[in-house]
């Protein structure tokens, strides 16, 4: 189906994606049921650092549902998630929150200098693609102002999310994210107009515009993985491409 078809069809408001069509299957209630009380799971896990992060996980529900109504169609219709929470490994389909690892990364960060473009996932050259190793696909689901800093402050303000199927213009990232979301602790979040979300089939790069030079300038991807369960079967610290 086209991407606004999908975007209607979850109730969406507006969604970040490579590709301009995608397949999705039907998701049961209990597969549904599971997906949230994982979801909610998580949720109050990052509402007690940051209220203001899980209003922004919550709303992102329904482009999580999507994605792993997208990773059940990629895998054929015909394996499903656990009845019970999703980050159980008890289903063949499976969830859990995003780790480098997903990305390639053993850690997410990267060296910047100041007025050079530098990349969040892909390379200039190269895009940036889930696994698509059969029985180890992967879709990722990027959570709204998902590009998340702890201690300290965002890499830039302006951002360009470059599909290779899909073009979008760049946004800016308004002034007041260089402002800590808590009082007590430094927490910041970048701005970005809506979840974003990565099928196997087709590579993206997230491309930034740095305003200070760092190495190993630390951030966090906030968002959810969902998965085949051959793909991850240990804790691990190499790429799961």
């Amino acid at each position: 189906m086209q991407v606004q078809e999908l975007v209607r069809r979850f109730d969406i408001p507006q969604l970040i994606t490579p590709v301009k069509e995608i397949d999705v299957a039907d998701l049961t209630g209990d597969e549904e049921a599971a997906i949230y009380e994982t979801l909610d799971l998580i949720a109050e896990k990052i509402g007690a650092i940051s209220t203001k992060l899980e209003r922004w996980w919550r709303d992102t529900y329904p482009a999580f549902i999507a994605g792993a109504a997208v990773l059940k169609a990629v895998t054929g219709g015909e394996k499903t998630f656990s009845s019970a929470r999703i980050d159980d490994m008890a289903g063949q389909l499976c969830g859990s929150f995003i780790i480098p690892e997903d990305f390639g990364k053993t850690d997410f960060t990267v060296n910047i200098t100041k007025g050079t473009a530098a990349y969040l996932w892909g390379d200039g050259t190269n895009y940036f693609t889930p696994s698509t190793t059969v029985n180890k696909r992967c879709v990722i689901v990027v959570m709204k102002n998902g590009i998340v800093y702890l201690d300290e402050k965002p890499i830039g303000e302006q951002f360009w999310f470059i599909g290779k199927e899909n073009t979008y213009y760049p946004w800016r990232s308004p002034i007041v994210d260089e402002q800590s979301l808590e009082e007590d602790r430094l927490i910041y979040a970048s701005y970005t107009p809506a979840p974003m979300l990565l099928p196997p089939r087709s590579g993206s790069m997230l491309k930034v515009m740095p305003e200070r030079t760092a190495t190993g300038a630390k951030y966090y991807i906030f968002g959810m993985a969902f998965f085949e369960r051959d793909y991850y079967t240990d804790v691990t610290a190499a790429s799961l491409l």
